[in-house]
């Protein structure tokens, strides 16, 4: 009988005892040999998987730089250019609005951009504490339902006035304002001479 060891044959005498003690020896190491390997396959895949899961709720850095590039009338193109593939995207009849997300759990910085007749218009960076645990938005969204329902039926009770990185002055979303024919509106944005508001009206401002 031949047995194979380190890639040579060698020959076994089953009546012999030292051979087959040497043939249950070498069969023994090979097959913890294979054992041990099995057993460090499935350690590199446990400490793999939580690196996998982690990496998974991660979507793209956001740096300061990144947001100081945006810039009003940039398209959807350029913005996504710079900060990466926004994480959730919503439009109306109004305009379209991206949102880019540095992490999908814990604490991330988040930044909203607005577009109008497909330019930018408006941009907000802020960091979002809330643990989804990267499955549920369903409190994120509870939340913004609700500042719907508080802007809508006129809370906030008056306009408030935001300065914008080009030194322009414009009113934040959810002010109220008294339009010309007398009506109070909810503002819904505020493109810099063009005032959108809740009912769909487009207010033109004179500088």
């Amino acid at each position: 009988m031949f047995t194979q060891q380190i890639g040579e044959f060698l020959p076994v005498n089953r009546n012999n005892r030292s051979d087959r003690e040497f043939f249950h020896f070498t069969f023994e190491a090979i097959k913890k040999h294979k054992t041990m390997g099995r057993m460090k396959t499935m350690q590199h895949v446990l400490f793999l998987l939580p690196v996998f899961l982690l990496s998974s709720c991660f979507t793209n850095r956001i740096a300061y730089k990144q947001m100081e590039s945006i810039r009003r009338g940039m398209s959807a193109e350029e913005v996504i250019a710079i900060l990466g593939e926004p994480s959730y995207r919503s439009f109306n009849d109004k305009g379209e609005m991206l949102e880019f997300r540095e992490a999908e759990y814990g604490t991330s910085k988040v930044v909203k951009v607005w577009f109008v007749d497909e330019k930018a218009v408006e941009m907000k960076s802020y960091l979002d504490r809330y643990d989804n645990g990267c499955t549920d938005r369903k409190k994120a969204g509870e939340d913004d339902e609700k500042e719907g329902e508080k802007k809508s039926s006129g809370k906030s009770g008056k306009a408030k006035v935001r300065l914008t990185t080009d030194g322009k002055h414009v009113l934040q979303t959810g002010s109220i304002i008294v339009t010309p024919d007398g009506k109070h509106e909810t503002v819904v944005m505020d493109a810099g001479g063009v005032i959108i508001t809740a009912s769909g009206k487009h207010i033109h401002v004179v500088p």
